[in-house]
């Protein structure tokens, strides 16, 4: 009963930060899963708005919301207010491993990842993006060697969003284009 107390307490008015470190715990793990705001939503039986709220920090979560992604991705509640969480590389396989007997689960986890996913899991550990590519180099190598279809445009997008990890400059000797490479 403490711990409960202590928890509820932690999200007064007063405890902003500790909401700050499960949103942005809950939008890393939702990010490392792969899966988009609309398969996570569906699967967690919210609305895409409510999680969208959620996940911006515009409502403050329930312990009911907190135990439910808590109870999703297999980790405590402690775990998830956790300053500094460190994100299993692999929980994509794990979640797929874990609801792999749900089909409601599993259409949504066999589905082509969220670009994030595909960027910081994926692409940011191949050895070819070492080099500079252009967005239909990254396009094309992420559909022939993982299946995955993403437009340029919205690759384009989201490569630009993580310019933390992603160099991007002129391309050499074309003209309005531009090339990416790891950092």
């Amino acid at each position: 009963m403490h711990f409960l107390r202590l928890l509820l307490n932690e999200f007064s008015p007063m405890a902003n930060s500790n909401r700050e470190v499960i949103v942005g715990n809950l939008n890393n793990l939702v990010d490392a899963s792969g899966l988009t705001d609309s398969s996570f939503s569906n699967m967690l039986g919210i609305s895409l708005r409510k999680l969208k709220y959620i996940k911006s920090g515009k409502i403050n979560l329930s312990l009911k919301d907190i135990e439910l992604f808590a109870d999703f991705f297999g980790v405590s509640i402690g775990t998830l207010s956790r300053a500094n969480l460190k994100v299993n590389p692999n929980l994509r396989q794990k979640l797929f491993e874990k609801y792999r007997n749900i089909n409601e689960y599993k259409v949504h986890l066999e589905k082509t990842p969220s670009i994030v996913y595909a960027i910081r899991y994926y692409l940011l550990n191949l050895t070819e993006f070492e080099n500079q590519l252009e967005v239909k180099n990254i396009r094309l190598f992420l559909e022939e060697k993982m299946g995955w279809k993403y437009s340029s445009s919205a690759l384009s997008n989201s490569l630009k969003r993580e310019n933390d990890k992603i160099k991007i400059e002129p391309h050499p000797s074309k003209k309005g284009t531009l090339v990416y490479s790891k950092r």
